[in-house]
């Protein structure tokens, strides 16, 4: 499985899977709720900050992974820009911005073998439901990994589009990142598949 865990001895390192994801499970409750007020996005975004400070990954990770997010902000203020009053489409995306964050950095400071053991655990009572944690916990640890992971194709694809002299405009690096996408959800696919899943 695709891991973007950066190895580290910081309290978020040292810290369990299992509490790394109820506090970004929290947050992210916390983000989504209708007519969230600017102080509590703003509490939020200093939270998020505070995390990246203590996980010891360096201020060139924190402004990268905020770089890297931008795909995702863009995209939520192209959608909603022409539906909505331009304040509520910045609001919407602070919110997407701040989320997308967390799960950087939850991904960047716990393996993914942890985050999939955790899940697993929290699921096993219900195998006597018919529930099978496996697929569950597997899917959990693929989505958790999929937005960094798009994140870090995105910075791959600008950076070698940059370095040959940044021309083309945006299919230049959109077709390349496809392309990049569609072939590691193949790889992926194969893998599941060569395991029964």
């Amino acid at each position: 499985m695709i891991s973007l865990y950066i190895a580290g001895d910081s309290v978020l390192h040292r810290c369990s899977a299992a509490v790394k994801l109820i506090v970004s499970l929290v947050m992210a409750t916390v983000l989504v709720i209708p007519h969230l007020s600017w102080w509590a996005i703003a509490v939020c975004g200093a939270l998020c900050a505070i995390w990246y400070a203590m996980s010891g990954l360096g201020p060139h990770v924190f402004a990268r992974q905020l770089w890297s997010a931008w795909w995702v902000v863009a995209f939520t203020v192209v959608v909603q820009v022409f539906f909505v009053p331009w304040q509520t489409t910045a609001f919407n995306a602070v919110r997407v911005l701040e989320l997308v964050m967390i799960a950087n950095l939850v991904t960047l400071t716990t393996r993914t073998e942890d985050m999939l053991d955790t899940v697993l655990a929290a699921l096993r009572p219900l195998r006597r439901f018919g529930v099978n944690p496996d697929r569950i916990g597997l899917l959990c640890a693929l989505t958790i990994s999929a937005i960094p992971l798009i994140n870090r194709n995105v910075r791959i694809v600008r950076e070698a589009n940059q370095a040959r002299g940044g021309h083309g405009g945006v299919t230049a690096w959109a077709v390349p990142l496809l392309v990049l996408i569609l072939k590691q959800s193949d790889e992926l696919a194969d893998a599941l598949d060569s395991r029964g899943l």
